[in-house]
């Protein structure tokens, strides 16, 4: 099974991940985390390349980038090259944020002399179809942590480890907008969580829908497992939005990232 931690920055990704690749083993089922995107991202070689890559290349080549990354990530899943066919297999970011994050790459960042869209559409619609074969072999959710009503919050938690320069807010702003009113990404189950709950009730969530193996309705969260209130290439895997080095913090800390 594969199950795709998604959300925005700050939300708890790969605090959900790491803590969820500990608690796993009381399923009797064997854990593994996928590569980070930043390998699969041509343009760099090191997770601390990211940041100075995104600001000297265009936006809408970024997008195209991540989308790409994310499409071979997609490949190496299908081709079950990892974990081993019994394993649950936990990916930090899933197709749905690193699209909506490549769209707000697209719209916030340095723009083209020559900006070509039907390239970035092209690379969008690959990926969409290596979800589909994906998905026709694996079984797979997607577990957002949503930001509704806690955008403050995750920005308190980035600052406590980066800078938050006026170019990654205005990204963080459309971002939050692209994983608000984008639809479900086609045909893959999605389990709502809150994103200012407590890691642990987060990971129980996850736990009780894996022990359960009831999916919940295609296109639209389960309610049911709605957590909280209102309010060097492809190595180890506690990693931050794109790989970056994790703190963990017991109570639902953020990975620290690199400025953008």
């Amino acid at each position: 099974m594969i199950l795709f931690v998604d959300g925005i920055d700050g939300t708890g990704k790969s605090t959900l991940v790491a803590r969820l690749l500990d608690d796993v083993a009381r399923l009797g089922t064997p854990a593994v985390v996928a590569p980070p995107l930043w390998t699969f991202l041509e343009p760099i070689s090191a997770p601390e390349d990211f940041g100075p890559w995104v600001r000297a290349t265009p936006g809408g080549e970024v997008g195209r980038h991540l989308v790409k990354a994310m499409t071979h990530r997609v490949e190496t899943l299908h081709a079950d090259s990892i974990g081993g066919p019994q394993a649950i297999v936990l990916v930090d970011r899933g197709p749905r944020t690193v699209a909506c994050s490549a769209r707000a790459q697209a719209r916030t960042g340095a723009r083209s002399e020559h900006p070509d869209r039907s390239v970035f559409g092209t690379a969008q619609r690959l990926l969409e179809q290596r979800v589909a074969d994906l998905l026709a072999a694996v079984p797979a959710v997607s577990v957002e942590l949503r930001h509704h009503g806690q955008f403050d919050l995750v920005l308190r938690r980035l600052a406590a480890f980066e800078q938050l320069t006026q170019r990654y807010l205005d990204y963080l702003h459309v971002f939050a907008d692209e994983m608000t009113s984008s639809p479900d990404w086609p045909s893959v189950p999605r389990v709502a969580l809150d994103a200012g709950a407590r890691v642990d009730a987060n990971a129980d969530a996850c736990l009780a829908w894996l022990k359960e193996r009831r999916p919940p309705c295609r296109g639209a969260a389960d309610p049911s497992f709605k957590v909280g209130g209102d309010s060097a290439k492809g190595r180890r895997h506690r990693h931050a939005p794109l790989g970056l080095p994790v703190h963990l913090a017991p109570t639902g800390g953020v990975a620290k990232g690199a400025g953008r």
